[in-house]
């Protein structure tokens, strides 16, 4: 199911904090803000999806990369 609903969890939280230049402090109402924004209404499953894609493809958290990218993404890093 592709429900319209914005969801900002840690890695979502880490990509919006790197990509908008914000601060690690910044309040959650903020983040849902920016999340708001930036939504496709209609799009949601792609919209996560991207928002996860970049995060395995720019991050540097060695500890939870495997669990949490996809083998697609992974043949990529190489």
């Amino acid at each position: 199911m592709n429900v319209d609903l914005v969801t900002v969890d840690t890695n979502i939280r880490r990509i919006f904090i790197a990509e908008f230049h914000l601060s690690e402090d910044v309040s959650t109402p903020e983040l849902w803000e920016y999340a708001g924004r930036f939504f496709p209404v209609g799009r949601s499953r792609e919209w996560h999806d991207a928002l996860m894609d970049l995060w395995c493809v720019t991050s540097d958290d060695k500890e939870n990369w495997d669990a949490l990218c996809s083998s697609a993404v992974a043949v990529r890093r190489i």
